[in-house]
């Protein structure tokens, strides 16, 4: 257990103790929702960009919500444009989350993405609700 999740359970039980729940809706909403952290690389490694991801966008929607440009050509997992490499959290990222790609890309041995399509690609939704905080790699790979 990390110091932050240390402090949320510190901080739940407080909220518990004081029975206040009916005024704290938004602290629960964020005790229990845990957090994605993205970064995403450019292909010679000299840009970095970081954001936090939400549930239910695509990859590369959010990274133009953020002001970062990934190419995106036909928005449907076709053309590859948009190809990013997942270098860190494979499992909280989900290829297939929009759309099933119409290229083939890598997997490692336990079937997580070694590469996604970002106009297609999101982020597992059950890593949204589990006790522990992500930090998901990309490398662009145009």
């Amino acid at each position: 257990m990390n110091l932050v999740s240390f402090f949320r359970l510190i901080f739940l039980g407080i909220i518990i103790y004081l029975n206040v729940c009916n005024e704290s809706d938004f602290i629960f909403y964020y005790i229990w929702n845990m957090v994605i952290n993205v970064i995403i690389k450019d292909p010679k490694w000299t840009e970095v960009w970081q954001f936090i991801a939400e549930n239910g966008k695509n990859i590369a929607e959010l990274a133009a919500m953020h002001g970062i440009d990934i190419p995106v050509s036909c928005g449907a997992g076709v053309c590859g444009v948009c190809l990013c490499k997942v270098e860190e959290w494979k499992d909280v990222v989900k290829w297939d989350a929009f759309n099933s790609p119409l290229m083939p890309l890598k997997n490692d041995e336990d079937w997580n993405p070694e590469e996604v399509l970002t106009c297609i690609a999101g982020f597992n939704p059950e890593k949204f609700d589990d006790w522990q905080d992500y930090t998901v790699v990309l490398q662009r790979a145009y």
